[in-house]
Formats: C-alpha cells, structure tokens, sequence
C-alpha cells in the first residue's frame, strides 16, 4: 500500500470546493480507496470533512466480513497525535454512536451517514473495530501509558456496545501503520460479574454519580481478580506490596486463623478490614443481587492479592475444600462508584487510600500528566518513569525491550518532584512533600504540562545531581572546613543553585548530549558538576553567609535560613551580577 503526501493534496485540491476539509482529511479518503476498495462516491460519504468532532474521522461496512470499521487518520508518523481525538472518541463519540444520541441527529453529516448504515445492518455486524491509522510505528502506540489508558477506556464501553446490539460483540482495537505494521488487541468479551450485596444502600453524587454500598462476599472479589488478572488493579495506584511486608502477614495470618485453625470466625473479618471500593461501568440488580460490568478496584488489593497466595500456598492440602468453604463466609464492607470520570475516580482513590500506609506521592500515579511524563520519558530517552510504587522491579527484560527502555534505572515520581522544585528555589516546599502532593495548588505547580516543553535532558542532567548531594558538600569543605562547616545543613540550597548552574551552563547543549540521555553518574558527569559546586555554587553560598545576619546565625548554630526561598533569590541575584545567570525552569520552552 503507497499513499503519498502529493496524492492526498491533490485529492483536497480537486475535491475542497465541494466537500470542505484541510488537506489531511483527505488521507482517510484515499486510505478508504486503497485498502478498502470503496468507490470514491461513497468514499466521500464516508469520511469527516469539518462538522462536529466526535472522534471519528471515517468508517466502513464489509458486508463480507461482517465488519463495522470506525477510523482515525493522522498523517503523521507521531502516535501522540492520536491523544487529543481518542479522547473525544471516549467522552462524546461512543455514547453519540452507541449510547444515549444514537437515534438522534447529529451535526456531522458523515455520523449521520454511519448511524443510517447501523439501522439498516443491524443485524449484519458481528465485529466492531476500531482502527487508528497512521505513518508511524504501531508497536510505540501501543506502548504509550496515555494511549494504554485510553484504551482500557475504551474497552470498558464495550458494554455500551453490546447494548445497543442487544447481544456481544467482538472490539478490536488496532493502530495500523502504511507499512503494512500492526498492533491490535481483541475485546472478545465484556467482564461482568454476579455480585451479591447485603443490607445495600444507595448514595447519590454531586454531579450524578452512583455508590452502592452493601457487604459482599471477598471470595466473590477473589473470583473477579482470578478471572481478570491485573486488569482488575489498573486503577490501583500501585504495585502490590512486598509478600513479606508487615501488612500482608497480617492479613495471611487473618486467612490462617479462619481458614486452616479455625480460631477466627469469618464474621469477624469484616471488623477487622476497613472494606473495598472499586468502580464499574454499570451495575444492575437481578433476582441474586446485582450484575457488575467491569470492576476495577481502586483500594483493597493487597487483601485480594494475600488471599489469592493463601488459597494457592495451601490448594495442595487435603482439606483445601474446607478451607475454602470457611473463606467463602468472609465478608467486606464494599463500596461500588459508577457514573464517574476519571478525575472523580482519581480523588475517590486517593481518599480511600488509608488502610496501608500510603506516600500521598503513590496516591497521584496515574493522574494525566503522569503518563503523559511516563511517555516522555521512554520515548525521548529510553528511559523508564516509575510512577507507580514498586513497578520498574516487576518488568522483565522482553517487557523492558518491548516497552523500548534501554536505561537499567528508572526515573522515579517523587525524585522527579524534588527536581523541579530545587530548579525553582522552592526550598520550604521540598522540606514538605506530603502536603505539596495533597493539596492541589501546590502538585499543579508542580507537575502541570508546561514540564513536557523542556529538553528532558536537561531534566536528567539536574536530577542526578542529588545522588551525589553528600560528595559535592565534601569538595566544597575540602576548601575551608571551617570556612564552609554550614554547607551540610543546606543540601536543598546547593542542589538548587547546582540546577541554575547547570542550566545557564553555555555548554548546556554540549553536556546534555553527554550527560543527559541517561541515569549512570559518569566520572566525567562527576567532574563536570564538582567543577560547578566548588566554583560558582560555592561563591554564592559566600557571599549569602558573609550577609551580618546570616553571619551572626551560623555564629550561634542556626542554619534555617539556608532552607528559605529567600536566600535561593539572593544568590540568584548575585549570580545575575556576577555570572550573568538568569533564573530558568524545567518546563516550558527557552
């Protein structure tokens, strides 16, 4: 298959007066023609030329193959490029096909096209696919934690599908390349479940989400996480905890002194345990209780994950039956939240997070602009981004080439936050990191998209320099101990002027190409930033503590004044006037 720029921009000139549309859209037009051999009439018909965005830019009946086609072209050999339509697709271009509009007209005549064609087949369609089209490499679309995310997405409205069939449907997912390269995955089936919730009781949203509330049976939980693997945790924020930590002894030993002692009643259980939350795409009451569509639990896994090693620990004994007959008893206090975006899931997670001791760090894994990071990271240098706990140490090597990770470390989320807040001087929010990851104001400023417009090089060059924190205090007191007995009491102050250093570097270009591509600390890289501290950071940190009131606070051992965002702006106006620095930060571009 060969498609040229020069064949779809003479496509748009013969055929724009007529039909309207920037010259990229015309690639769908000739995509169709090509692989589809769909007459160029109804081609034409077949493909968005403007109108109302609902994240589809083209689609096709193979009444043959009874195959329904839902495309999205991007010239361009780029996978982000598909973020901004696949999550139109997601919030408005499901629910218009197959949801809540689908027998309402739309303002795009080529949906309205695609919903006649849904009621005149309807019974002709076994397979709905959903390709992604593009000049790039599947295989790094499919690795993205953005569109991985979007996909899981997706794949949850699988049900919204089977719908409005009425029955269950086959979804194919699929990033397709010109070269003929592919990387699909098969939604063979929606994952519902029988729930059974005593006692349940119902909670109504702010802004129209659903909880229900009910005691269930944790072995139904169980059966649910057997059945669907860690898909059942891709909500989770993070990674199980080490099988020998002690919270899973804890909950192994509740499950022994049920299940194999018999010294706890499974009754019991349920005061003990703080309960489960997960969310679903939909939820149903029938004659047992209640049928759940794709469950994701969003805290409780270390409890379903030690219930699963039990179970398997001890499937070998004789009376593994019994066993299991007395953990079938256990109940949870669960809580069920639908009708809810991602932000809402987000902040539920976060609040639920309480029975293990969590860093509020973890509690932010998978906000937007951490895999937007996770993305950066891998595909500008290689590099693994550790936003959730406990995560690079499970990677296999194929899952590491896979993924495209060359560096054997990863970068991880909290060292990355002291990062940017050392490059900034923002020295009292670096002594509380809890509360900078809490409070939405402060994690804003911290991580926001702007962090996606610096060379990540740079970045790298500035993070590493905290590994090496305590050497370059010691080159620094190699030069007068007495005169420099303070530095060790101002490590965020150093690694903060080391990062201003770095990046009014002239040879920032230059050392970034040979430090910053990867996380091995050279003797070269050393070098490079001891000659830093022991020459421009150290002339800085003179002059502030040469200040009388800074003097006379080292005089009596009082040192705070080396943790103020203050002193940092002092020493950058020193560097102003003597090196020429200006004040630069890791994001945006510059």
């Amino acid at each position: 298959m060969r498609i040229t720029e020069e064949q779809i921009k003479a496509a748009h000139k013969a055929l724009k007066n007529e039909n309207g549309g920037a010259w990229q859209d015309y690639f769908g037009l000739l995509f169709l023609e090509e692989f589809h051999k769909v007459p160029r009439e109804q081609a034409l018909h077949q493909i968005a030329f403007g109108g109302e965005d609902y994240g589809i830019d083209g689609y096709h009946f193979d009444k043959a193959k009874r195959n329904l086609y839902l495309f999205q072209f991007r010239w361009s050999n780029d996978h982000e490029q598909f973020k901004p339509g696949f999550r139109t697709l997601l919030d408005h271009g499901v629910s218009e096909v197959f949801g809540s509009n689908a027998e309402a007209k739309s303002r795009n005549a080529m949906v309205n096209g695609l919903k006649q064609v849904l009621r005149d087949h309807h019974n002709k369609i076994d397979q709905v696919n959903f390709h992604f089209v593009f000049t790039g490499e599947p295989e790094k679309a499919e690795n993205s934690s953005v569109l991985s995310a979007m996909r899981e997405d997706l794949e949850n409205k699988k049900h919204v599908i089977d719908s409005w069939w009425g029955r269950e449907m086959n979804m194919v997912i699929e990033y397709r390349s010109l070269s003929g390269k592919r990387a699909h995955i098969v939604v063979d089936r929606t994952h519902e479940y029988p729930l059974k919730l005593s006692g349940s009781l119902e909670k109504d949203g702010p802004q129209g989400q659903q909880m229900i509330i009910g005691m269930g049976r944790l072995y139904d939980l169980y059966g649910m996480f057997r059945h669907m693997g860690s898909r059942f945790f891709e909500r989770n924020i993070r990674h199980s905890l080490p099988e020998d930590g002690s919270v899973n002894r804890i909950l192994e030993r509740a499950f022994r002194d049920i299940g194999i002692d018999k010294k706890l009643e499974p009754a019991m259980f349920a005061f003990n345990h703080n309960g489960v939350t997960f969310s679903a795409q939909r939820i149903e009451p029938d004659k047992n209780g209640y049928r759940i569509t794709e469950p994701r639990l969003l805290n409780g896994a270390q409890t379903i994950t030690t219930m699963a090693r039990f179970i398997e620990k001890n499937k070998g004994r004789d009376d593994i039956e019994t066993i299991k007959d007395r953990l079938k008893r256990i109940e949870v206090i669960c809580k069920v939240i639908i009708e809810a975006d991602d932000a809402f899931i987000t902040t539920v997670t976060i609040n639920n997070n309480r029975q293990n001791p969590v860093d509020s760090w973890n509690l932010r894994a998978n906000d937007q602009i951490q895999l937007e990071l996770s993305d950066h990271f891998r595909t500008k240098l290689g590099m693994y981004y550790e936003r959730q706990q406990r995560a690079f140490e499970g990677l296999t090597e194929e899952e590491r080439d896979e993924q495209g990770i060359t560096d054997d470390k990863a970068v991880q989320l909290l060292k990355l936050a002291q990062t940017f807040l050392a490059s900034e001087g923002e020295l009292v929010v670096m002594r509380s990191m809890r509360k900078a990851f809490e409070e939405d104001k402060q994690y804003d400023a911290i991580f926001n998209m702007k962090r996606l417009d610096v060379d990540p090089r740079y970045v790298v060059l500035c993070y590493k320099v905290q590994f090496r924190l305590p050497l370059l205090t010691r080159s620094i007191l190699e030069r007068g101990e007495n005169k420099y007995s303070f530095v060790g009491r101002g490590r965020h102050l150093l690694w903060a002027l080391m990062c201003q250093a770095i990046l009014n570097d002239k040879d920032l270009h230059s050392m970034a190409e040979r430090y910053g591509q990867d996380l091995a600390i050279s003797a070269n890289y050393m070098q490079y930033i001891g000659s830093l501290a022991t020459g421009q950071c150290r002339a800085l940190l003179s002059e502030l503590v040469e200040l009388p009131a800074n003097a006379e606070a080292v005089k009596n051992g009082e040192f705070n004044f080396l943790r103020s965002k203050q002193s940092f702006d002092f020493c950058m106006e020193v560097a102003k006037r003597r090196f020429g620095w200006e004040k630069r930060k890791l994001s945006g571009s510059w």
